[in-house]
């Protein structure tokens, strides 16, 4: 592998090492956060729910985060089942979310290819001078920016009775039993 490819290897790298961090299910704005769940009440038992996970997180990560910021809605408002008027309608990326094993919820990114990366070079940054007769020459690779967060927007109707489309409808309880176990909440602080 000659320098410029072990280069951009390590660009890449580092670049997934920095998405590393796991979404966690809380309120955007809590904390400064961009990251997070919104919700505003449309028009009587209409809702919007909006989820904003980082560019780490996956699809089905952030659909059970939404999903499961709906149901918590509908219980605080009364409703024991609501349905999706709007957005996307995926039961199965619940059950593949249900599936996975914490772990790896929490993040996308073992960093086993940073920790090859670092013992090939320990002693000190990434960009390193080439010389050629006698004259330093630096290469710069530039870092491309970051992806997109990964979003879902959702508008709900709360029920008090299962949905007449059961494609498009869920039950309340099942859905924070469920969901509840999965759900992964930014660490406590503790001074």
């Amino acid at each position: 592998m000659n320098l410029i490819q072990l280069i951009l290897s390590a660009t890449v790298c580092m670049t997934l090492a920095g998405c590393a961090s796991p979404s966690y299910y809380q309120a955007a704005g809590a904390n400064g956060k961009y990251f997070g769940y919104a919700d505003h009440q449309v028009d009587g038992a209409l809702h919007r729910i909006n989820f904003v996970a980082n560019p780490s997180a996956n699809l089905d990560q952030t659909y059970a985060f939404a999903i499961y910021r709906a149901a918590e809605l509908a219980q605080s408002k009364g409703a024991t089942y609501f349905e999706v008027l709007e957005g996307p309608v995926d039961k199965n990326a619940i059950e593949r979310f249900i599936g996975k094993t914490t772990a790896s919820n929490a993040g996308a990114f073992d960093g086993k290819e940073l920790t090859a990366l670092n013992t090939l070079y320990t002693d000190g940054p990434i960009i390193r001078p080439v010389r050629y007769y006698r004259t330093q020459t630096y290469i710069y690779v530039p870092v491309q920016p970051p992806p997109p967060p990964v979003q879902i927007s959702l508008l709900i109707r709360l029920l008090s009775a299962p949905s007449l489309d059961a494609a498009k409808g869920f039950d309340v309880n099942d859905l924070l039993t469920r969901l509840g176990q999965k759900i992964i909440r930014p660490p406590v602080k503790t001074t």
